[in-house]
Order: C-alpha cells, then structure tokens, then sequence
C-alpha cells in the first residue's frame, strides 16, 4: 500500500496493525520519533511518505510500549538469547542501517491496537480529505 492508503486504512479500521519487525518473531506496532526538521530531510530524501499519525511518548508508555535500544552487536545477541529482541533492540555495529532514526515500539499480542491518543495527522498531499465512511465501510 502506499502510505496514503495505509494512513487512510488506519483510520478507516480506527486500528494500527502490528507486524512482525526485522527479523523477530513478537508482533510490534512501530513508531518513528523524528525532530520537524528531521522528518523534513527524511521525507525529501524520498525514503519515507509524508502521510501518519501522531501520538505522543506518554501515549506509548502507558501502553506498555518502549523505546528501542540501540546496542553494540554482544548486547543485541544477549537480547536475541532471551527472547527480546522485539523489545526494538537495533546493532550499532559495521552496516547498521538504522542510526538515522529514534524508534519507539508497542508489542501486541492482538492483530492490531486501537488508534487512541493520536495528537495529529501527518499528511502529505495538501489536496487530500479525510474520507467519510459509512457504517457498511464503504466511502460516502
């Protein structure tokens, strides 16, 4: 899906679908924490859409969801030894890919996870409006 179909199927469903992230095996809804200035440069990269939702730390903790560590390769393989490396356990070692961001996820037993405590939504096409649904899921 594009990034305006996933945002506007998130809403839709009012759920977040958890995944299983890189190489784990644990279903995680991910977040991405990004400064304005950096989800800026991220987006004209052209690596990411501008299309999401908003929540905040707070949101996530009462959740139970944490913040992803990032770790020297012998931390990672004690993480992995346990079984925790859903925990957003990221190697910092030679090749790590994923020092350009600061990742926040929530583990979830359940196919997805209520949509609450969004705070805003990131939209990338000025044009765009908010669907309206009906009750039979059909758009109006």
């Amino acid at each position: 899906m594009t990034g305006q179909q996933r945002l506007e199927r998130i809403l839709h469903e009012e759920r977040i679908r958890a995944v299983a992230p890189f190489g784990t095996t644990t279903a995680c809804v991910c977040f991405s924490e990004s400064p304005p200035n950096h989800l800026s440069h991220l987006i004209q990269l052209g690596r990411f859409s501008p299309w999401g939702i908003v929540t905040s730390r707070a949101a996530l903790l009462t959740l139970t969801g944490g913040a992803v560590a990032y770790v020297p390769d012998a931390v990672y393989t004690r993480f992995k030894r346990y079984g925790l490396e859903h925990w957003g356990v990221v190697r910092t070692g030679n090749g790590s890919a994923w020092m350009h961001e600061r990742e926040w996820r929530l583990p979830s037993s359940e196919e997805g996870r209520p949509i609450g405590a969004v705070r805003a939504i990131l939209v990338g096409d000025v044009s765009w409006r908010l669907p309206q649904w009906s009750r039979s899921g059909t758009t109006a």
